[in-house]
């Protein structure tokens, strides 16, 4: 295979480089995207809308006219990709802001929706990957820009309503959030990133969703040739089946089911920690071994807040519970229940982090 070869570069030095971190993300990427063998460059994001401000509403900045703004320097072509519909005919998997409308539209009794107005355009993986082929061949134009969507817009309340009904779900009355609950959500999503979980419903989504997702395909469309299916159509390309069902439904229990974990663990943990430094002078303090484990229950309960470190941390957990019931079924004599009892007792903790291994998976 022949090696590609830049026939064009995108550079930023200082004298160029822009100001706005935003706008050095996206000139970042246009300079560092893959090269075809004729050297072109395809860059895509997926903020929609007009140039001077999707920066802003993709990035959370606040200059609303990044005017040093110019990812074209080079053989370029960005696609600015307008967000959400993401449903392959071959049934590939979902990921970020469409597997959280597949959790959204399975939600139990009503359909609660943050912002259920915002206008959203929405774009099916094949034809964006078409896009992408196009941009790369020889033919293709470069130094432009495509709005990649389908142009009819829709409300997010109808996308997720159309969505629960491909999954096959009865309809459900939706129910709109307030903004203070978005931005609630918001603020807590943005904490987490900081522990390494990719929520996406951080504070940049939620300012994308009110600036609207939308932006006029006509070049796109007319340059390429491509007419993008619509929100229908990707979704009657490929029926749901159950594995799309339990996905949904298990999307919105995984945070709950690791916090319950983590808490758990963390919680008695914690009180036998008190109790071994003597501030809980009401609990009897535990021997050296119970210490032990209370020790590394407390440290793999706080591993299980880390996205990094939730794999070890589960590791442990289901290590240290096996010993303890295998302890308990030799030794029953030492212990306050019986070995059936404490297995009884131990079992939920056993199949909860059996189950948090099954579904931790996000790719």
């Amino acid at each position: 295979m022949k090696t590609p070869t830049r026939t064009s570069t995108t550079r930023l030095d200082r004298a160029n480089r822009p100001k706005h971190r935003g706008a050095t993300i996206i000139a970042t990427l246009v300079a560092a995207c893959l090269l075809s063998a004729c050297g072109k460059e395809a860059a895509e994001t997926s903020a929609g809308g007009d140039p001077s401000e999707y920066t802003v509403a993709a990035f959370g900045y606040h200059d609303p006219n990044p005017a040093d703004f110019n990812p074209l320097n080079g053989e370029a072509v960005l696609l600015r990709r307008d967000e959400t519909a993401f449903f392959a005919s071959t049934g590939s998997g979902v990921y970020g802001g469409t597997a959280m409308l597949r959790g959204i539209a399975a939600f139990p009794g009503v359909v609660p929706v943050v912002r259920a107005d915002a206008r959203i355009q929405v774009i099916g993986l094949d034809d964006l990957a078409e896009t992408v082929a196009f941009a790369l061949a020889p033919q293709a134009p470069a130094k432009t820009v495509w709005e990649v969507a389908h142009p009819q817009v829709h409300r997010l309340a109808d996308i997720v309503t159309a969505i629960r009904g491909w999954l096959g779900f009865p309809p459900r009355r939706v129910l709109t959030l307030p903004d203070a609950f978005a931005k609630v959500v918001a603020v807590v999503a943005d904490a987490l990133g900081f522990l390494g979980w990719r929520s996406p419903a951080r504070s940049t989504s939620l300012a994308q969703l009110t600036a609207g997702v939308i932006g006029d395909p006509a070049r796109w469309m007319a340059e390429t040739g491509i007419a993008p299916k619509s929100l229908d159509q990707i979704l009657a390309a490929r029926p749901a089946r159950v594995q799309d069902r339990w996905f949904a439904r298990l999307y919105l229990l995984k945070p709950l089911a690791i916090l319950g974990l983590a808490l758990g663990v963390l919680v008695p943990s914690a009180e036998q920690l008190a109790a071994v430094l003597g501030l809980r002078p009401n609990i009897a303090r535990p021997m050296l071994p119970g210490a032990a484990w209370s020790v590394i229950a407390f440290l793999a309960g706080l591993g299980l807040l880390v996205r990094p470190a939730v794999r070890c941390a589960l590791i442990v957990l289901l290590a240290a519970a096996l010993v303890q019931i295998a302890d308990h079924i030799v030794r029953p004599w030492t212990y306050f229940l019986g070995p059936l009892d404490f297995v009884a007792f131990k079992l939920p903790m056993v199949l909860l982090i059996l189950f948090v291994f099954g579904i931790l998976d996000d790719r």
